[in-house]
């Protein structure tokens, strides 16, 4: 019969997970996966990976924790963890964890080769990432692997992305054909020459987006930001600090002009309209690009899926005890995959549901209270049991929910209502 492990043979098994253990952990469920897959529909198919990365607090003594760009809970140490997740699936393909101190881009190229070195088919991959990720360096090298990419990337100022903008980009909302009804927003798609180190040349499609909602709510909320900031600052009054640090791009000092030109002048702070007008025109604009996917609408779609790993970092802070490490240095790693394992269930309860609603919009199928706590809550009050060895288990008649839920967001078969071990 099995039985509780203590708290000593728990952390003992946790110590056994090392950086090369994870791989290999990661890599042999990726083919998992992958065979599943041809299983149904006899082939494996591009998996469509989109990459983040999130920062976990700890006080730990490992290295890997380090004071760093917190993106919350800022001055306290950290440890970065990118997760690799299969928007085929919504499963966790691939995790790593990596010093606090190193930034999204700096830690894209060091991932794709682990992944590589791991045993990943990266050529049977295509790893979709956000605008923190990019560089031309890490861009030009998957082109010359010929590995395929699609990315969210920062408009530069003086770049063609930004060019075209400013002088083109107002009559987009005039063509009526750039319209993208289901994604409500207007695309251009320029097609791009890169040169790789053999002398010859690949295409990358750049495609560029606008979405007129969200261009009014950044304008909106950037002109109340600025305002506000400049008002107190003005007034001598104290600011909040993390409201000036994202008003300050768009702030100055001058020499007040009404000082006295006998006297040091005193400095003032106005605001920088240039700065603000740039920001202002680049409201709403995004630019996507990939060497696989010309067409904007898939190039869109693939991108937003990107949501589903959001959902994993906030299931993992704030539904798992994730959000905080307490653990020694030999134990992290082993206690970071028990998290990510339960964040994985999670996940794919979500993703299991959103298909099924849209395969079959007219289900009715809920979670309870839309929370997997109060799902998990509900299906925990039914129990398998037996009085003697020697007899058959017998389960609790599950009402119709609960055998709903155990084949569309488990994907499990409903268990016999009795069974010998």
């Amino acid at each position: 019969m099995a039985q509780n492990l203590s708290g000593q043979e728990v952390t003992k098994l946790l110590r056994t997970c090392t950086p090369e253990a994870w791989d290999e952990f990661w890599a042999k469920r990726f083919k998992t996966l992958q065979k599943k897959q041809a299983e149904v529909d006899g082939r494996i198919p591009i998996r469509y990976c989109a990459i983040d990365s999130t920062s976990i607090n700890s006080y730990s003594s490992a290295e890997q924790i380090e004071y760093g760009h917190a993106k919350q809970d800022e001055g306290l140490p950290q440890l970065n963890l990118a997760t690799v997740l299969d928007q085929l699936t919504g499963r966790i393909v691939y995790a790593f964890a990596y010093n606090g101190s190193i930034n999204d881009r700096g830690s894209y190229s060091y991932i794709y080769e682990r992944m590589k070195q791991a045993g990943f088919p990266m050529d049977q991959i295509m790893l979709i990432s956000d605008r923190g990720y990019p560089s031309n360096s890490m861009l030009n090298k998957l082109i010359n692997d010929n590995m395929a990419f699609l990315t969210g990337c920062p408009i530069a100022a003086g770049s063609n992305e930004e060019k075209w903008i400013f002088e083109q980009g107002r009559e987009l909302e005039r063509r009526t054909q750039a319209w993208d009804r289901i994604h409500r927003v207007y695309s251009h798609t320029v097609t791009e020459s890169w040169q790789k180190s053999n002398k010859t040349t690949a295409k990358v499609y750049s495609h560029l987006f606008y979405d007129p909602e969200r261009a009014q709510a950044v304008r909106s909320n950037l002109n109340s930001l600025v305002v506000q900031v400049f008002d107190e600052l003005s007034h001598g009054r104290k600011v909040d600090q993390r409201l000036f640090q994202e008003a300050r791009p768009y702030l100055k000092e001058v020499a007040d002009p009404k000082g006295s030109q006998h006297q040091t002048p005193k400095k003032i702070w106005v605001i920088d309209q240039t700065a603000v007008n740039r920001t202002a025109d680049l409201a709403g604009w995004l630019n996507i690009k990939s060497n696989v996917v010309e067409d904007s609408s898939v190039a869109i779609d693939l991108y937003r899926l990107r949501g589903l790993i959001e959902q994993g970092f906030d299931q993992l802070k704030n539904q798992l005890p994730g959000r905080r490490l307490r653990v020694t240095e030999a134990s992290h790693l082993g206690k970071l995959l028990v998290y990510l394992i339960g964040c994985d269930l999670r996940l794919q309860i979500r993703h299991n549901l959103m298909l099924q609603q849209e395969r079959e919009p007219n289900w009715k199928m809920e979670l309870p209270g839309n929370s997997i706590n109060k799902l998990l809550m509900s299906m925990d009050r039914y129990t398998v049991r037996r009085n003697r060895s020697c007899e058959y288990w017998l389960v609790d008649l599950l009402p119709k929910r609960v055998r709903d839920w155990l084949t569309c967001l488990f994907r499990v078969d409903v268990p016999a209502k009795r069974f010998r071990s």
